[in-house]
């Protein structure tokens, strides 16, 4: 069984796929946000785990 788009079909399909690659392209940009937030979140505990640790190291020596 082969799909196949009729000339009147055409627009409308051609509409349809772009709007799902807008759709795709918005998700892929608040996925890139996202993990930038979660990466800027993880560094940020990082910063204050070894600022930490370093207030220890200068108490004990």
């Amino acid at each position: 069984m082969s799909a196949s788009i009729s000339s009147e079909q055409l627009p409308v399909a051609f509409v349809l796929l772009e709007a799902e690659a807008a759709e795709s392209s918005c998700l892929l940009e608040a996925g890139k946000s996202e993990l930038f937030a979660l990466s800027q979140a993880a560094e940020e505990r990082l910063e204050g785990e070894i600022q930490s640790l370093e207030r220890i190291w200068v108490e004990v020596h």
